[in-house]
């Protein structure tokens, strides 16, 4: 018999595009008006639709289930994908936080950082390249919820970026058995 502690679980990832997001605020508010800085634009002309984050504090918001099939004994990752129409090389900072809800618990008005916070990420200098920031953190055992509300703001970015924010990718290792499944796997570091 296999027991699970003789398997080497990898990553799995997944993709939730920014089309998945409930609301878009402005610095100033809930809008996803052109005044905002906040609206969805299409990529380049490849029919895929991202949201401008112009300027510092807009800000996307969703909610989703905890899946049951991560496994929150071990740590998750996440990952801004954006891309821009320049072709400067200066950087854009997100912040990912997230907000745990419970059936039958009042929600909190507060938001979680992320245990290791997303880092200033530099574009490619190439227009409408595909970028990924570097991999956040939620540490192990820290999720004991039914879903999630996750925000993406953008914290900073550097002069002639005008970041296209497509949506965010998360890393963890899969839940197949009862227990915290076996972590031999370096972080992901593809970005």
């Amino acid at each position: 018999m296999i027991r699970d502690k003789n398997i080497e679980y990898k990553y799995l990832h997944e993709f939730l595009p920014i089309t998945a997001f409930n609301t878009f605020e402005g610095a100033s508010g809930a809008s996803t008006d052109a005044t905002s800085g906040t609206e969805l634009a299409e990529w380049s002309s490849l029919g895929v639709v991202g949201l401008e984050q112009q300027s510092v504090g807009n800000q996307a918001r969703c909610m989703l289930p905890v899946p049951s099939y991560w496994d929150t004994a071990n740590d998750i990752f996440v990952r801004v994908i954006w891309t821009d129409p320049s072709t400067e090389t200066n950087t854009a900072t997100y912040i990912v936080t997230y907000n745990e809800l419970s059936f039958g618990a009042a929600p909190s008005l507060s938001n979680t950082a992320l245990d290791t916070p997303i880092e200033a990420d530099a574009h490619s200098g190439v227009a409408n390249t595909l970028n990924a920031t570097k991999w956040g953190k939620i540490n192990a055992d820290s999720i004991n919820a039914d879903y999630l509300i996750v925000d993406v703001e953008m914290d900073a970015q550097g002069g002639g970026l005008n970041p296209l924010t497509m949506g965010i990718e998360w890393a963890y290792l899969p839940k197949f058995t009862n227990g915290p499944q076996v972590n031999n796997q370096a972080d992901p570091t593809d970005a």
